[in-house]
């Protein structure tokens, strides 16, 4: 893809700007825009969602290291967002060389912990690889999922998912580690979720 093809299908798309809510009122994705905004009672309009999450969510994993923590400047706590908190040590690169699986099991234990108090919100510059990433580890997890079931419960949230390659690769090994999947491909996990709107058994 060439980087005007991926400036029109990231950067403005509409949808990208977009809270996902991925887990009601515990796990949201998004990308730099949502967390920028976080703490604000109005936001532009295609900023957020229709919950107005930005002003309930209250931790912050943001996996990019080209995006400050907005609410640690001062500007950000004067205007009285300052009880926001981010997770320390995150960012990472968007490429096949970068480690995101290192993050796995402590991002994990943070979204478990935190969110009994308050929704997460896992950015990076467009909420499509480094950050769904993650998410889609929690999931695994959380639902004893393989990869290919909880990359499909994410891009039936936000089409624009897309793990890179690698990435993907370090999921399927994770998915070895949790035994949802098996060295030579075969799935032993709970992969029963369909898309069909009822996400009762989802945690």
């Amino acid at each position: 893809m060439g980087l005007r093809s991926w400036y029109q299908k990231y950067l403005k798309n509409e949808e990208a700007d977009q809270i996902t809510e991925i887990l009601p009122g515990k796990l949201y994705l998004g990308n730099w825009k949502c967390a920028y905004y976080l703490g604000k009672t109005t936001t532009p309009s295609n900023v957020g969602n229709e919950n107005n999450m930005n002003v309930e969510i209250r931790h912050v994993i943001n996996m990019t290291p080209h995006i400050s923590n907005f609410h640690n400047w001062y500007l950000f706590k004067q205007r009285g967002a300052d009880d926001v908190i981010y997770m320390d040590d995150t960012g990472i690169q968007d490429n096949e060389q970068a480690n995101v699986s290192q993050h796995f099991e402590r991002t994990f234990d943070f979204i478990d912990e935190v969110a009994k108090e308050k929704p997460v919100l896992v950015h990076c510059v467009v909420g499509a690889s480094r950050s769904s990433s993650v998410v889609i580890a929690y999931l695994m997890k959380k639902n004893h999922w393989n990869v290919e079931t909880a990359l499909n419960y994410c891009k039936s949230r936000r089409s624009v998912v897309k793990p890179n390659r690698a990435f993907l690769e370090q999921l399927h090994k994770y998915a070895i580690q949790l035994g949802t999947e098996t060295a030579d491909g075969e799935n032993n996990g709970d992969n029963n979720y369909e898309s069909n709107g009822d996400d009762e058994e989802v945690h």
